[in-house]
Protein backbone atom coordinates (compact mmCIF):
# COMPACT_ATOMS: atom_id res chain seq x y z
CA UNK A 1 0.00 0.00 0.00
CA UNK A 2 1.28 3.37 -0.63
CA UNK A 3 2.16 5.77 1.90
CA UNK A 4 0.40 8.29 2.56
CA UNK A 5 1.27 12.45 2.96
CA UNK A 6 -1.18 13.26 5.59
CA UNK A 7 -3.91 11.79 7.62
CA UNK A 8 -7.44 13.16 7.35
CA UNK A 9 -9.62 12.89 10.61
CA UNK A 10 -13.11 13.98 9.89
CA UNK A 11 -15.53 14.82 13.30
CA UNK A 12 -18.56 16.08 14.03
CA UNK A 13 -17.64 19.74 14.12
CA UNK A 14 -15.16 19.53 11.02
CA UNK A 15 -11.81 17.92 9.20
CA UNK A 16 -8.38 17.64 10.87
CA UNK A 17 -5.22 17.15 8.94
CA UNK A 18 -2.65 14.90 10.39
CA UNK A 19 1.15 15.73 8.54
CA UNK A 20 4.62 16.48 9.70
CA UNK A 21 5.96 19.75 10.39
CA UNK A 22 6.31 21.56 7.11
CA UNK A 23 8.25 24.62 6.94
CA UNK A 24 6.47 28.15 8.03
CA UNK A 25 4.66 26.26 10.44
CA UNK A 26 6.67 27.47 13.60
CA UNK A 27 3.86 31.17 13.92
CA UNK A 28 1.18 28.71 14.31
CA UNK A 29 2.88 26.42 16.74
CA UNK A 30 3.91 29.49 18.37
CA UNK A 31 0.57 30.50 19.14
CA UNK A 32 -0.78 26.92 19.77
CA UNK A 33 1.71 26.31 22.22
CA UNK A 34 1.22 29.96 24.19
CA UNK A 35 -2.12 29.08 24.68
CA UNK A 36 -1.29 25.62 26.06
CA UNK A 37 0.71 26.23 28.42
CA UNK A 38 -0.42 29.67 29.02
CA UNK A 39 2.71 31.44 28.95
CA UNK A 40 5.33 33.39 26.34
CA UNK A 41 7.20 30.80 24.07
CA UNK A 42 10.97 32.00 23.68
CA UNK A 43 11.62 31.72 19.90
CA UNK A 44 15.35 32.19 20.46
CA UNK A 45 15.08 28.78 22.45
CA UNK A 46 12.58 27.00 20.62
CA UNK A 47 14.98 27.56 17.20
CA UNK A 48 17.70 25.94 19.24
CA UNK A 49 15.81 23.24 20.73
CA UNK A 50 14.08 21.86 16.96
CA UNK A 51 15.98 24.12 13.54
CA UNK A 52 19.73 24.40 15.39
CA UNK A 53 20.21 20.35 16.17
CA UNK A 54 22.50 18.83 13.97
CA UNK A 55 20.83 15.77 14.32
CA UNK A 56 17.45 17.54 13.47
CA UNK A 57 13.52 16.81 14.79
CA UNK A 58 10.58 14.90 13.83
CA UNK A 59 7.65 16.83 14.18
CA UNK A 60 4.09 15.43 13.82
CA UNK A 61 0.79 18.02 13.65
CA UNK A 62 -2.70 18.03 14.15
CA UNK A 63 -4.26 20.82 11.96
CA UNK A 64 -8.13 21.85 12.00
CA UNK A 65 -9.69 23.29 8.64
CA UNK A 66 -8.40 27.06 9.61
CA UNK A 67 -4.82 26.01 10.13
CA UNK A 68 -4.53 26.13 13.61
CA UNK A 69 -2.87 23.87 15.40
CA UNK A 70 -4.94 21.67 17.45
CA UNK A 71 -1.89 18.76 18.27
CA UNK A 72 1.77 19.30 18.26
CA UNK A 73 3.84 16.37 18.98
CA UNK A 74 7.62 16.64 18.79
CA UNK A 75 11.25 15.56 19.47
CA UNK A 76 14.62 16.31 18.97
CA UNK A 77 16.66 13.26 17.33
CA UNK A 78 19.85 11.99 19.38
CA UNK A 79 23.06 9.54 18.68
CA UNK A 80 22.90 6.91 21.05
CA UNK A 81 24.83 3.59 21.55
CA UNK A 82 23.40 0.32 21.45
CA UNK A 83 25.57 -2.73 21.97
CA UNK A 84 28.72 -0.80 20.48
CA UNK A 85 26.28 0.63 17.36
CA UNK A 86 25.63 4.35 16.56
CA UNK A 87 21.83 5.02 16.29
CA UNK A 88 19.37 7.30 16.33
CA UNK A 89 17.19 8.35 19.23
CA UNK A 90 13.84 10.33 19.47
CA UNK A 91 13.65 12.68 22.66
CA UNK A 92 9.84 13.64 22.81
CA UNK A 93 9.02 17.20 24.40
CA UNK A 94 6.50 19.98 23.69
CA UNK A 95 3.51 17.27 23.09
CA UNK A 96 0.22 19.44 23.76
CA UNK A 97 -3.12 20.22 22.41
CA UNK A 98 -4.86 23.42 21.69
CA UNK A 99 -6.95 24.51 24.86
CA UNK A 100 -9.82 24.77 22.49
CA UNK A 101 -9.62 21.98 20.69
CA UNK A 102 -9.45 19.51 23.68
CA UNK A 103 -12.86 18.11 22.93
CA UNK A 104 -12.01 16.04 19.88
CA UNK A 105 -8.84 15.09 21.91
CA UNK A 106 -9.67 12.62 24.68
CA UNK A 107 -9.66 9.12 24.23
CA UNK A 108 -8.19 6.11 22.31
CA UNK A 109 -9.75 7.83 18.94
CA UNK A 110 -9.16 11.77 20.18
CA UNK A 111 -6.86 13.55 18.05
CA UNK A 112 -4.09 13.79 20.18
CA UNK A 113 -3.69 10.03 20.42
CA UNK A 114 -4.06 9.51 16.64
CA UNK A 115 -1.24 12.51 16.15
CA UNK A 116 0.69 10.15 18.56
CA UNK A 117 0.30 6.95 16.68
CA UNK A 118 1.24 8.62 13.21
CA UNK A 119 4.08 10.05 14.78
CA UNK A 120 5.57 6.56 15.93
CA UNK A 121 4.77 4.72 12.99
CA UNK A 122 6.25 7.29 10.70
CA UNK A 123 9.46 7.77 12.58
CA UNK A 124 10.14 4.70 14.11
CA UNK A 125 11.71 1.75 12.57
CA UNK A 126 8.70 -0.77 13.70
CA UNK A 127 5.96 0.54 15.69
CA UNK A 128 1.86 0.29 15.51
CA UNK A 129 0.22 -0.71 12.61
CA UNK A 130 0.79 0.40 9.31
CA UNK A 131 -2.73 1.93 8.95
CA UNK A 132 -1.12 5.23 11.03
CA UNK A 133 2.36 5.41 8.59
CA UNK A 134 3.18 8.61 6.45
CA UNK A 135 5.34 9.00 3.81
CA UNK A 136 8.91 10.71 4.74
CA UNK A 137 12.15 10.70 3.56
CA UNK A 138 14.00 11.41 6.82
CA UNK A 139 15.85 8.16 8.90
CA UNK A 140 13.82 6.06 10.97
CA UNK A 141 14.99 6.09 14.69
CA UNK A 142 15.77 2.77 16.94
CA UNK A 143 14.43 4.02 20.20
CA UNK A 144 12.34 7.13 21.72
CA UNK A 145 11.70 8.35 25.33
CA UNK A 146 10.77 11.15 27.12
CA UNK A 147 10.16 12.67 30.36
CA UNK A 148 7.06 13.25 31.40
CA UNK A 149 4.47 14.22 34.29
CA UNK A 150 3.00 11.54 36.30
CA UNK A 151 -0.69 12.57 34.93
CA UNK A 152 0.40 12.75 31.09
CA UNK A 153 2.30 9.57 31.61
CA UNK A 154 -1.23 7.90 32.89
CA UNK A 155 -2.16 8.84 29.71
CA UNK A 156 -0.16 7.77 27.52
CA UNK A 157 0.42 4.47 29.40
CA UNK A 158 -3.32 3.92 28.79
CA UNK A 159 -3.64 4.52 25.45
CA UNK A 160 -0.48 5.34 23.83
CA UNK A 161 2.00 2.93 24.50
CA UNK A 162 3.79 4.39 26.85
CA UNK A 163 6.19 2.08 29.37
CA UNK A 164 7.86 3.50 32.58
CA UNK A 165 11.63 2.33 32.80
CA UNK A 166 12.45 0.10 35.68
CA UNK A 167 15.85 0.20 36.57
CA UNK A 168 16.10 3.29 34.71
CA UNK A 169 13.65 4.82 36.97
CA UNK A 170 15.14 8.30 38.71
CA UNK A 171 17.39 8.91 41.44
CA UNK A 172 17.26 12.30 42.60
CA UNK A 173 19.85 13.05 45.43
CA UNK A 174 20.72 16.56 47.41
CA UNK A 175 23.79 18.06 48.96
CA UNK A 176 22.77 20.77 51.64
CA UNK A 177 24.87 23.66 52.25
CA UNK A 178 25.19 22.94 55.88
CA UNK A 179 27.17 19.67 55.09
CA UNK A 180 30.58 20.14 55.03
CA UNK A 181 32.33 19.69 51.95
CA UNK A 182 35.35 17.43 51.54
CA UNK A 183 38.46 19.12 51.26
CA UNK A 184 40.30 20.34 47.37
CA UNK A 185 42.14 17.44 47.34
CA UNK A 186 44.62 18.41 43.90
CA UNK A 187 47.76 18.17 45.69
CA UNK A 188 47.56 15.00 47.02
CA UNK A 189 46.05 13.15 43.78
CA UNK A 190 48.19 14.69 40.78
CA UNK A 191 44.77 15.95 39.85
CA UNK A 192 44.25 19.43 38.36
CA UNK A 193 40.49 20.69 37.26
CA UNK A 194 39.61 23.27 34.60
CA UNK A 195 36.65 24.73 32.96
CA UNK A 196 35.33 22.63 30.19
CA UNK A 197 35.56 25.23 27.26
CA UNK A 198 39.72 24.88 27.48
CA UNK A 199 39.24 21.40 26.40
CA UNK A 200 39.34 20.48 22.80
CA UNK A 201 37.04 18.95 20.24
CA UNK A 202 39.29 15.91 20.52
CA UNK A 203 39.70 15.52 24.32
CA UNK A 204 36.07 15.55 24.50
CA UNK A 205 35.54 13.00 21.75
CA UNK A 206 38.40 11.11 23.35
CA UNK A 207 36.96 10.38 26.71
CA UNK A 208 33.46 9.46 25.47
CA UNK A 209 35.54 7.56 23.08
CA UNK A 210 37.62 5.72 25.69
CA UNK A 211 33.94 5.23 28.12
CA UNK A 212 31.95 3.52 25.31
CA UNK A 213 34.67 1.29 24.27
CA UNK A 214 35.12 0.63 28.20
CA UNK A 215 31.31 0.35 29.50
CA UNK A 216 29.44 0.12 26.15
CA UNK A 217 27.17 2.40 28.19
CA UNK A 218 23.29 2.33 26.54
CA UNK A 219 22.40 5.56 26.34
CA UNK A 220 23.05 9.33 24.47
CA UNK A 221 26.69 9.76 22.88
CA UNK A 222 27.95 12.48 24.55
CA UNK A 223 30.47 13.86 22.15
CA UNK A 224 31.73 17.22 21.41
CA UNK A 225 29.13 17.86 19.20
CA UNK A 226 26.36 16.48 21.12
CA UNK A 227 27.89 19.39 24.19
CA UNK A 228 28.26 21.95 21.70
CA UNK A 229 24.84 22.07 20.55
CA UNK A 230 22.93 20.86 23.85
CA UNK A 231 24.92 23.41 26.17
CA UNK A 232 27.78 25.60 24.72
CA UNK A 233 24.97 27.36 22.31
CA UNK A 234 22.07 26.75 24.04
CA UNK A 235 21.09 30.71 24.04
CA UNK A 236 21.05 32.39 27.73
CA UNK A 237 21.90 29.81 29.31
CA UNK A 238 23.68 30.13 32.61
CA UNK A 239 25.56 26.76 32.93
CA UNK A 240 29.18 26.59 34.03
CA UNK A 241 31.41 23.91 32.79
CA UNK A 242 34.21 21.66 34.75
CA UNK A 243 37.04 18.54 33.64
CA UNK A 244 39.32 16.77 35.74
CA UNK A 245 42.53 16.54 33.86
CA UNK A 246 45.16 14.21 34.86
CA UNK A 247 49.07 15.71 35.13
CA UNK A 248 51.46 15.42 33.46
CA UNK A 249 49.67 13.79 30.54
CA UNK A 250 46.71 16.42 30.62
CA UNK A 251 43.94 14.15 29.46
CA UNK A 252 40.57 14.84 30.98
CA UNK A 253 39.19 12.12 33.25
CA UNK A 254 35.85 13.78 33.91
CA UNK A 255 33.26 16.46 33.13
CA UNK A 256 30.48 18.33 35.01
CA UNK A 257 28.05 21.11 33.92
CA UNK A 258 25.99 22.56 36.67
CA UNK A 259 23.18 25.68 36.72
CA UNK A 260 22.19 27.91 38.80
CA UNK A 261 18.87 29.38 39.89
CA UNK A 262 18.32 31.76 42.67
CA UNK A 263 15.02 32.58 44.13
CA UNK A 264 14.11 32.57 47.19
CA UNK A 265 17.91 30.32 48.25
CA UNK A 266 20.35 29.98 45.60
CA UNK A 267 20.32 25.96 44.45
CA UNK A 268 22.41 24.66 42.33
CA UNK A 269 21.39 21.75 39.59
CA UNK A 270 24.28 19.49 38.26
CA UNK A 271 22.68 19.02 34.80
CA UNK A 272 25.35 16.18 33.39
CA UNK A 273 28.46 14.63 33.97
CA UNK A 274 30.60 12.09 32.11
CA UNK A 275 33.32 10.15 34.05
CA UNK A 276 36.16 7.07 33.39
CA UNK A 277 35.23 6.02 36.37
CA UNK A 278 33.94 6.31 39.84
CA UNK A 279 37.08 7.23 41.27
CA UNK A 280 37.55 10.43 38.96
CA UNK A 281 34.20 11.44 39.07
CA UNK A 282 34.43 11.41 42.78
CA UNK A 283 37.43 13.57 42.93
CA UNK A 284 35.60 16.29 40.07
CA UNK A 285 32.58 16.29 42.67
CA UNK A 286 34.98 16.92 45.64
CA UNK A 287 36.57 19.73 43.97
CA UNK A 288 33.09 21.07 42.79
CA UNK A 289 31.85 20.45 46.18
CA UNK A 290 35.13 22.80 47.55
CA UNK A 291 34.64 26.15 45.58
CA UNK A 292 30.64 26.15 45.29
CA UNK A 293 28.63 27.38 48.30
CA UNK A 294 24.96 27.19 47.37
CA UNK A 295 22.25 26.33 49.61
CA UNK A 296 21.04 23.09 47.87
CA UNK A 297 23.03 21.59 45.03
CA UNK A 298 20.50 18.52 43.44
CA UNK A 299 20.88 16.08 40.98
CA UNK A 300 18.86 13.66 38.33
CA UNK A 301 19.80 10.56 36.87
CA UNK A 302 18.52 7.04 35.75
CA UNK A 303 18.95 4.74 38.79
CA UNK A 304 21.42 1.90 37.13
CA UNK A 305 24.03 5.06 36.41
CA UNK A 306 27.14 3.20 37.28
CA UNK A 307 28.42 6.04 38.92
CA UNK A 308 25.72 6.86 41.66
CA UNK A 309 28.40 5.37 44.32
CA UNK A 310 30.46 8.70 43.70
CA UNK A 311 27.43 11.34 45.14
CA UNK A 312 27.06 8.67 47.86
CA UNK A 313 30.53 8.91 48.46
CA UNK A 314 30.49 12.72 48.55
CA UNK A 315 27.88 13.13 50.49
CA UNK A 316 24.85 13.49 48.49
CA UNK A 317 21.60 12.26 50.19
CA UNK A 318 19.12 10.31 48.07
CA UNK A 319 15.31 12.06 48.36
CA UNK A 320 12.25 11.70 46.68
CA UNK A 321 11.87 13.37 43.45
CA UNK A 322 10.15 16.71 43.80
CA UNK A 323 9.42 17.06 39.75
CA UNK A 324 7.05 14.15 39.75
CA UNK A 325 8.71 13.08 36.37
CA UNK A 326 8.13 9.34 34.93
CA UNK A 327 11.36 8.70 32.82
CA UNK A 328 9.65 6.32 30.04
CA UNK A 329 10.05 4.53 26.49
CA UNK A 330 7.08 5.49 23.89
CA UNK A 331 5.53 3.37 21.67
CA UNK A 332 8.00 -0.34 23.09
CA UNK A 333 7.34 -1.87 19.42
CA UNK A 334 10.27 -0.71 18.21
CA UNK A 335 13.46 -2.36 18.16
CA UNK A 336 14.26 -2.19 21.65
CA UNK A 337 13.12 -4.65 23.66
CA UNK A 338 11.24 -4.07 26.54
CA UNK A 339 14.32 -5.72 28.68
CA UNK A 340 17.25 -3.85 27.09
CA UNK A 341 15.41 -0.49 27.24
CA UNK A 342 15.67 -0.99 31.07
CA UNK A 343 19.45 -0.90 30.78
CA UNK A 344 19.20 2.82 29.10
CA UNK A 345 21.27 5.45 31.09
CA UNK A 346 20.74 9.02 31.33
CA UNK A 347 21.03 12.42 32.99
CA UNK A 348 18.48 15.40 33.47
CA UNK A 349 20.81 17.04 30.46
CA UNK A 350 19.21 14.35 28.29
CA UNK A 351 15.83 16.13 28.84
CA UNK A 352 15.13 19.86 27.92
CA UNK A 353 13.91 20.83 31.92
CA UNK A 354 16.99 22.63 32.69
Amino acid sequence: MQAKTELIQRTIKGKFIIRPYQPGDDPQIFVSWEKAFNKKLDAEIWHWKYHANPMGFRTMLCLSENGEVAVHYGAQVYKINHNGQEKLALHLTDNFSHPEYRWALGGKTGLFVKTSWVFAKTYLKKSIEDTFKLETSLPAAYFNYGFPGIRHYRLGNKLMFYRSFKEASTFYCTYKSHMRSPLKNSLKTGIATKVINVATPKELNTLWDEIAKKLNPFGVIRDYNFLKWRYFNKPKNNYKFYCLKKRPTNKIKAWLISSTTKNQREKIQLVDFLAKDNTALKQLLQEFLAVNKADIIECWFSNNHPHKKAFLECGFIPEKEPLGIMPCTICDEANVTSNSSDNFIWTIGDADLF
